[in-house]
């Protein structure tokens, strides 16, 4: 009896000595990988960084994203950076996409925290003099702030062209998401049937637009991503 109770305790040890070793591991990577983008976001300004412009369905439009060698392009590297970081590195990579499309032809979807929005609009980033650049792109918001609706008025006197992502549409009033007049939904991930049945009866009472990385044939208005990614230098110069 003592005996499996010895190899009983031993195996107890062995577990918590893995489950220990594995979660050390995940949060070493994760402290990795947090230091490696810190140093890469603090060469924002450096031509080593690349911002790539990936198609949709529809023609002239794309979103835009940094290149991060090493890093698959399903993976979100933000998502590692903390927040002041993150504020610090998306507002720095608005300006720059801000300064590469200006020239461009095409509409121009950029995702945004709405805490880095807050941060641009606390240092009067938006100027009206910018607002043709303005009238190409379509800011994807993703996160919730108490302010967010604020923003959404305040970004709505440049036409600038206001998608919320579909975590943070959830997350509002059915009062206040009539009051901000949005212009369409980002939709990344597949989402259940009721949830579908609902974004899709909102946005055909709204007339909105959705991003999706997949068709909806039961909705006309949707903009779906490609597999297609371009260059800066390979997007057509407007007129």
């Amino acid at each position: 009896m003592e005996i499996f109770t010895i190899i009983g305790m031993i195996t107890f040890v062995v577990f918590i000595m893995y489950i220990f070793f594995v979660i050390t591991d995940y949060f070493r990577k994760i402290k990795t990988k947090r230091k490696e983008l810190i140093d890469f976001k603090n060469k924002i300004e450096d031509e080593d960084l690349e911002i790539l412009y990936l198609n949709f369905t529809k023609k002239d439009k794309y979103e835009a994203f940094f290149n991060l060698k090493g890093m698959p392009l399903a993976i979100n590297p933000l998502s590692y950076l903390p927040i002041n970081d993150l504020i610090d590195f998306e507002g720095r990579l608005f300006n720059k996409v801000m300064q590469e499309i200006e020239k461009k032809k095409g509409d121009f979807f950029l995702k945004l925290n709405i805490k880095t929005i807050l941060d641009l609009i606390g240092k009067n980033e938006f100027v009206l003099e910018d607002s043709k650049s303005y009238e190409k792109m379509n800011l994807i918001i993703y996160d919730y702030h108490q302010d967010i609706l604020e923003a959404i008025k305040f970004l709505k006197q440049y036409k600038l062209r206001i998608f919320l992502d579909l975590e943070t549409f959830k997350q509002l009033k059915a009062g206040d998401l009539y009051s901000i007049k949005l212009d369409g939904i980002n939709i990344d991930n597949n989402i259940i049937s009721t949830e579908r049945d609902f974004v899709l009866k909102y946005a055909k009472e709204n007339d909105l637009t959705l991003l999706a990385n997949y068709a909806y044939p039961d909705y006309e208005k949707t903009i779906v991503r490609r597999k297609k990614v371009k260059k800066g230098s390979e997007l057509v110069a407007s007129k």
